[in-house]
């Protein structure tokens, strides 16, 4: 199994990127595809609405110490992953993830800023059927006000 990766993207807030990738993901995991959801917005909703889930199945609160941003700098993303319910997991995301493009900074080669979340998505793509993400991007000159990105690989 290689997972198919889906990118749900736009500049904009209130677009319906946590809306579609968190249902999108919770209806897969309910066909028995293995999914995993990469929350990468800094202000966590779909981490939090997925932990809101857990609790509401099974009873759980759950409390993380690993961000996704802390397994970024650990350069293990697997140490962050928190089980929803069967074949949905999620690696969350918190305020700190807001650091992530000044902590790239660290790589003087652009193209390696580029593929450093990929390399460290790769490991992961054997143990799931799909790996949502949720990403803002960053508004420019050439990016229209109307952009709505869904990216499979």
């Amino acid at each position: 199994m290689s997972a198919k990766i889906l990118t749900f993207g736009n500049f904009k807030g209130g677009t319906g990127k946590t809306t579609n990738s968190t249902m999108i993901g919770f209806e897969l995991s309910n066909r028995n595809k293995k999914v995993l959801l990469l929350d990468l917005d800094p202000q966590g909703n779909a981490t939090n609405l997925y932990l809101k889930t857990k609790s509401t199945l099974d009873g759980e609160v759950v409390i993380f110490n690993t961000t996704l941003m802390s397994a970024i700098k650990n350069e293990n993303l697997s140490s962050a992953i928190i089980n929803i319910k069967e074949n949905l997991d999620v690696l969350p995301s918190a305020t700190d993830f807001s650091l992530f493009p000044r902590y790239m900074e660290f790589l003087p080669n652009y193209e390696d800023r580029v593929r450093y979340l990929s390399t460290l998505i790769e490991p992961l793509r054997n143990k799931y059927d799909y790996i949502r993400q949720i990403a803002r991007i960053i508004r420019t000159p050439h990016v229209s006000e109307r952009l709505f990105v869904v990216i499979a690989s």
